[in-house]
């Protein structure tokens, strides 16, 4: 995976986007930061994670953005931090003394992807329970790629986007990433994700189910047919609502069975 970081490191000096601070070095910065009392953290542009085996199945999961934080490698210590976690048995990870409850987004991405692999033969299912355990989840955590389509992490409102970088950041970086890791499946969480990408990627609508939890499409890159899998965000779930989440993931593998089962 290190020509794939090489590559990837090309491209952000190419664009002076290297150990500068994003606010004030970015080349779309006025069109993002659009206010000037808006709080900004002096961050830099980060490498998503890439796990030992993603060239195997080419799993990509596509966040929204960090919440106050960043570096070059911090993606990759979030990932690291997050598997170690999980596989201690947490469902929430990141909490801490200071009276952060925790996130349930790398517990959440892990399981869909564990469900496409385990539907694509990649990964054995480890028991028979339905929804995948933390063994499974472990198991998952080499072959996918993360990141996340804004890179800026305002300050404010859990660091919320705004509407330029909503409209600058994917086009900008996001696309271009998606072009040198060249997956075959990307996973986006969140609708206003998944709509910020609909016309950049040209997503073509596969499913029309309009009761269905997951949209899914499918659009060209390098040539390529890549399936775009699109999720709600776990930030958008009641953290109590294990219903909802089971949910999503029966229908997740439902939809893995029509994708890979052919």
């Amino acid at each position: 995976m290190q020509e794939l970081k090489n590559e990837l490191t090309h491209f952000y000096g190419s664009q002076n986007l290297l150990e500068v601070n994003l606010r004030t070095n970015c080349h779309r910065k006025e069109k993002c930061w659009t206010l000037s009392s808006q709080r900004h953290s002096n961050y830099h542009i980060y490498h998503p994670y890439i796990g030992s085996k993603y060239h195997q199945e080419r799993i990509m999961v596509i966040g929204i953005n960090m919440n106050d934080y960043g570096g070059s490698d911090a993606a990759t210590y979030l990932a690291n931090k997050a598997q170690k976690e999980i596989q201690a048995g947490k469902i929430m990870t990141f909490a801490n003394k200071s009276g952060y409850r925790g996130s349930l987004l790398w517990h959440r991405l892990l399981s869909y992807a564990a469900i496409l692999l385990q539907t694509k033969g990649a990964i054995p299912i480890n028991s028979d329970k339905k929804h995948p355990t933390k063994e499974d989840l472990s198991n998952a955590f080499p072959y996918i790629a993360f990141t996340n389509s804004i890179k800026c992490s305002p300050k404010k409102n859990n660091s919320t986007p705004s509407k330029g970088m909503r409209e600058n950041c994917p086009d900008y970086i996001l696309k271009k990433e998606i072009g040198i890791l060249r997956p075959k499946t990307i996973i986006i969480l969140g609708v206003q994700n998944k709509n910020n990408l609909k016309s950049l990627l040209s997503f073509k609508k596969i499913n029309h189910n309009v009761k269905s939890i997951i949209s899914l499409f499918d659009f060209q890159n390098n040539g390529e047919v890549v399936k775009a899998i699109c999720i709600p965000h776990p930030a958008s779930s009641n953290r109590s609502s294990s219903g909802r989440a089971k949910a999503r993931m029966d229908e997740l593998r439902s939809i893995a069975s029509s994708l890979y089962n052919k």
